[in-house]
């Protein structure tokens, strides 16, 4: 509730824009809200550009997000993009389920997602790595 009392009524109409904008309901911004409150503490250009990486770039449904609204407190940068780059590339490959999350691995701890996401792929795990430091040290991607 503290979120919701710390983000005035003009932001918070924003914020539900910004979902819309995206396809998404007011209904599907509570149920995130619900899940994860401090998500709509995040800034309107930070959802946005959340939502811009998540289906501009890697052609993935918004749902996804409000499945994870915990995403929006993640840096896209260090976090996001590194790994969404990853399994964008074991989905290329072939490498993992279909239908499977894209939200869930990011929720990880770095180390278990890099000993299931990169090194899980022996194969592949040296163009796995090279793929997830290049994008972190990057940071071409505003936050």
């Amino acid at each position: 509730m503290m979120a919701k009392m710390t983000v005035n009524k003009a932001k918070w109409v924003d914020k539900v824009e910004v979902f819309k904008k995206w396809g998404r309901s007011e209904e599907h911004m509570l149920v995130a809200f619900k899940k994860h409150p401090h998500c709509m503490m995040n800034s309107r250009e930070k959802i946005d550009a959340v939502f811009s990486f998540w289906v501009e770039v890697l052609g993935y449904s918004s749902l996804e997000i409000v499945k994870y609204p915990v995403i929006f407190q993640m840096s896209l940068p260090k976090r996001i993009v590194p790994r969404s780059l990853v399994l964008r590339f074991l989905d290329k490959e072939g490498l993992r389920k279909k239908g499977a999350s894209y939200g869930s691995p990011l929720l990880r701890t770095e180390n278990v997602f890099l000993k299931k996401f990169v090194y899980g792929f022996e194969k592949h795990s040296s163009q796995l790595l090279k793929i997830y430091e290049k994008s972190m040290n990057q940071g071409n991607t505003t936050e």
